[in-house]
């Protein structure tokens, strides 16, 4: 029997196995995305700026008891501004318990103001969210005078949560009594999922 099967082959594809007759077919998935961290304001205090030399990445960790584990994710809300004439644009990214992005969106400089405004960003494809995966607002870029800045709130963030920030080396925390203002999926959406290999045939020897 095969120990892997392909995954580039065209939905409702059918695979056999010559020594067991077994037959699979590869079938499109579908799923819904979770509203889970929802705690987006536009009344609140604010990130630090994120540009290079400071902070360029902010935003939320999944911890133990969270309930967006297991859940997808696709879209992120938030409240950000520009100071000066920061370059570039603000990227939203999913990063697994290994940083590797597994899904990023961006949000255009020439739509971002110089007064917070609230905006919902669409991730190019659809995260099942675990322990120790994060949603970040990144740029890298700019200075003290031109940067984007985030909103958060003043209050302490809910349990299976944690606000982070990386200055470029590594990782640490805004510390106590900061709630980043994000939401995930404010409005739950149907998502299409990777398709999958089922088993669909068993031949007369019972295999």
């Amino acid at each position: 029997s095969l120990t892997s099967k392909p995954t580039d082959v065209p939905d409702n594809s059918i695979l056999v196995e010559k020594d067991t007759a077994r037959r699979y077919w590869f079938s499109p998935q579908t799923g819904t995305t979770t509203t889970t961290y929802d705690h987006y304001t536009s009344t609140g205090s604010q990130f630090d700026g994120l540009f290079t030399g400071n902070i360029i990445r902010g935003g939320i960790k999944i911890v133990s008891g969270s309930p967006a584990i297991d859940t997808y994710i696709q879209k992120v809300k938030l409240s950000v501004k520009k100071l000066g004439s920061p370059s570039g644009n603000l990227t939203i990214t999913v990063r697994d318990d290994s940083d590797t992005i597994l899904a990023s969106g961006t949000l255009a400089n020439s739509s971002i103001t110089t007064s917070y405004a609230d905006y919902e960003i669409t991730l190019d494809s659809a995260v099942k969210l675990a322990i120790n995966y994060r949603v970040m607002g990144e740029y890298s870029g700019g200075d003290g005078s031109n940067n984007f800045i985030m909103e958060m709130q003043q209050t302490t963030i809910e349990s299976g949560y944690e606000n982070t920030k990386h200055n470029g080396s590594a990782y640490s925390s805004y510390g106590t009594g900061y709630r980043p203002s994000f939401t995930f999926d404010s409005t739950p959406t149907s998502i299409t999922l990777p398709a999958t290999w089922t088993l669909g045939f068993v031949d007369e020897r019972g295999v």
